[in-house]
């Protein structure tokens, strides 16, 4: 083909450029078309360019489409019109594409490759240069519009414990293509079935996801048109346990959302899985405590550092072997107040089970429910408070020396709680309380707490305590252990 020493030759031909138009309804004859242009001809001692390449046409209506011609030719190469030499003549440009889609299609659909040029010695011929080829041209015969929103149905929203290759479902129109985003980013490309149910899972090669919370969204596509983003659906992936299972949300029993407490509050609960729990107060260092055989933990804070008066946040979170962390609870505000005589005052109301979050599945290696507050042989006053987790939503009863004082019912979360009132002071002297969980769909004998012991003492025999009748430095067994890990914390993991 065309070659060039003298600056005479001529360059290659413009392409067709792109249309796009969609419409309700394409009539009449009128032509579409993204011709690409030939190439100019060289009249002196140099080659001449190629034709321009066809150019991309796409017509859909959402009815019919009909019109006079779709065509996206390739421009012919241009000419050598020099006599004395055979030169380079330009070769032809590529034909188009041409998409047309509609109920009905009625236009004629062109996407020929351009012709070669010539040169204007005796024989005419292309020395070499060759006609441009043809290019492609598609009709549908369906009605254009934007897939339907697609939803995600699982994992619901709000969900824990997921593994680090989740499987996400939803539904789509039937047979479109479902992009699915992971915290706004395209992980995976799946089809949706006849049904419009489509299943994805993250693949070997593709990095797992990491503990924490996480976002899924998904986008469905069908002919280059795509629908709008469903609603994002919030996730949290947990760590795995050596047995396989995995880690779930602590439940903090004390102090309660919206407590007044004073500096130095207990902070209690119950870890169905964890082996370890952390504690964090506004943000600030995991301060981590064992959790018990029954899945308690009890961390008191520092008298040394008291918190300062005025509105704070806590969150717990369990650890696996590793040590790696599970799902945060959600936070649980409360105010702190300096009290007279120093340490902390909490607030004697019973639980009324405001804070939200999930307690996940799992039990306790006893079972519901679990009495957290007071600890076996903890030194209290007459009006102790009594406290723990159970089923959501279960009726427990509290027994004091074998017999029933009083009904409550746990929150959302699990967790319960019962101040003795004044009136109903308990004896100085040595008592027992355990708790029976009741549950309404269930025919079974009422499970039963652990019993424990506790010494209701004079006020002249009690320190100052955390305000729920319970003095910190009474505490003995296994409770005694945590004041000697305070100092052990760590930072929040990222």
């Amino acid at each position: 083909a065309g070659e060039g020493n003298d600056d005479l030759g001529s360059g290659g031909g413009a392409g067709g450029g792109v249309v796009l138009i969609r419409a309700r309804v394409f009539s009449g004859a009128g032509r579409f078309s993204a011709d690409g242009l030939a190439a100019g001809h060289t009249p002196g001692d140099d080659g001449a360019g190629g034709g321009g390449a066809g150019g991309v046409l796409i017509l859909r209506a959402q009815d019919a489409l009909a019109c006079g011609s779709a065509q996206a030719a390739g421009g012919n190469g241009g000419n050598v019109s020099y006599p004395d030499w055979v030169l380079g003549p330009g070769g032809g440009g590529g034909g188009g594409g041409v998409l047309l889609q509609g109920v009905t299609a009625s236009c004629p659909r062109g996407v020929p490759g351009g012709a070669a040029g010539t040169t204007n010695t005796a024989d005419g011929g292309t020395h070499g240069a060759g006609m441009g080829s043809e290019g492609f041209a598609e009709e549908y015969l369906a009605a254009y519009r934007a897939p339907g929103m697609p939803a995600v149905i699982s994992p619901v929203s709000g969900a824990v414990g997921l593994p680090h290759r989740p499987r996400f479902e939803g539904r789509a129109d039937p047979g479109v293509r479902v992009l699915v985003f992971v915290d706004d980013v395209e992980r995976l490309q799946v089809g949706a079935g006849a049904d419009g149910l489509f299943t994805a899972a993250i693949p070997p090669e593709q990095a797992p996801l990491e503990v924490g919370t996480h976002t899924v969204h998904v986008v469905a596509e069908s002919l280059g048109a795509y629908s709008a983003p469903s609603a994002p659906v919030s996730f949290s992936v947990a760590a795995t346990l050596e047995d396989g299972g995995v880690v779930v949300e602590p439940i903090l029993v004390i102090p309660r959302d919206g407590e007044t407490v004073g500096t130095t509050p207990l902070f209690a609960g119950v870890a169905p899985n964890g082996l370890t729990v952390g504690i964090e107060v506004d943000n600030g260092p995991e301060v981590i405590i064992p959790v018990d055989g029954a899945g308690r933990f009890r961390y008191q804070w520092p008298f040394e550092t008291p918190l300062a008066p005025g509105p704070h946040f806590v969150t717990v979170h369990s650890h696996n072997e590793a040590g790696l962390s599970g799902p945060y609870s959600q936070p649980i505000r409360f105010e702190s107040e300096e009290v007279s005589g120093g340490g902390d005052g909490g607030t004697s109301e019973q639980d009324a089970g405001t804070s939200q979050g999930d307690g996940g599945t799992q039990v306790p290696e006893d079972g519901w429910p679990v009495l957290v507050v007071p600890a076996e042989g903890e030194v209290v006053d007459s009006t102790p408070l009594f406290a723990g987790a159970a089923t959501a939503g279960a009726t427990v009863v509290i027994e004091v020396d074998g017999s029933e004082v009083a009904t409550v019912t746990a929150d959302d979360t699990g967790a319960f709680r019962y101040q003795v009132p004044r009136e109903l002071a308990l004896s100085v002297g040595a008592h027992e309380v355990a708790a029976q969980e009741h549950l309404v769909t269930s025919s079974q004998v009422p499970a039963r707490s652990r019993t424990t012991g506790f010494q209701v003492r004079g006020p002249a025999a009690l320190d100052v305590g955390c305000g729920c009748g319970a003095s910190p430095v009474g505490v003995v067994g296994s409770w005694v252990l945590l004041a000697g890990l305070a100092g052990l914390s760590r930072r929040r993991r990222g």
